[in-house]
């Protein structure tokens, strides 16, 4: 009979800290990573389930866009991030970038603007992080599916990265100094890379190093909508 007791509080024991753990695992966001390469293009498929815990209506997450060896007429480079709002309330999503690192040089995003300079490291100029990014020959685009908007339960909102270097112009009909100044940045943003590589190549660098010429550092935020 002693023996039927102290078995009985075994396991009840076990099943309240196995009650506890899935209480915390389950008050919280997380990721599931698989990958997918076809046809050429490398392309990245995550998952971010939603789960507000009591008292929040906040989720916040960073994530990284990661880009490696960089030339005209690669291939696109896409990476898609599914948020499931598993919540009880509509949920919005929003994205804010915070770091930009082009051939290992790294930009701070500060308020949404980046201060650059140029070749003598003089002459600073701010502009939108928008704007800083159409300053390069290769394009770097987010966008967000359905606003952002997720219903209550159910709901889902995709943000895709991609980023592509064109041989050409690919959008409008373009004049002719438009052709000429695309190939001057292909032309010396081609030798930037090159020299990148090599240089760190030179030094041991490692092959993430090497297939990492862009990264952008991204926070993720899913606010819930409450009722005014």
């Amino acid at each position: 009979m002693k023996f039927l007791k102290q078995a009985l509080k075994r396991v009840k024991l076990r099943t309240l800290i196995t009650l506890l753990l899935l209480l915390i695992f389950n008050a919280y966001a997380w990721f599931v990573y698989t990958s997918r390469v076809s046809t050429g293009v490398s392309a990245h498929i995550e998952a971010w389930e939603i789960v507000f815990q009591e008292g929040s209506n906040e989720n916040v997450s960073k994530v990284e866009f990661n880009v490696g060896r960089i030339f005209p007429g690669m291939e696109p480079v896409t990476k898609e991030i599914t948020a499931y709002n598993r919540g009880e309330k509509p949920a919005y999503l929003e994205y804010k970038i915070l770091e930009v690192t082009i051939l290992g040089e790294l930009y701070v995003v500060e308020e949404g603007k980046v201060t650059v300079y140029d070749e003598e490291g003089l002459n600073p100029i701010e502009m939108t992080v928008e704007e800083f990014l159409d300053t390069f020959p290769f394009k770097i685009t987010i966008k967000v599916s359905n606003d952002g908007e997720m219903e209550a339960g159910t709901g889902t909102s995709v943000i895709k990265f991609s980023a592509i270097w064109d041989f050409t112009i690919t959008e409008g009909d373009p004049t002719p100094e438009e052709i000429e100044e695309k190939d001057i940045l292909d032309t010396k943003w081609g030798q930037k890379a090159y020299e990148y590589y090599k240089e760190v190549e030179e030094l041991g660098g490692n092959e993430e190093e090497l297939l990492s010429s862009i990264i952008l550092l991204v926070e993720l935020k899913a606010t819930q909508v409450t009722e005014p």
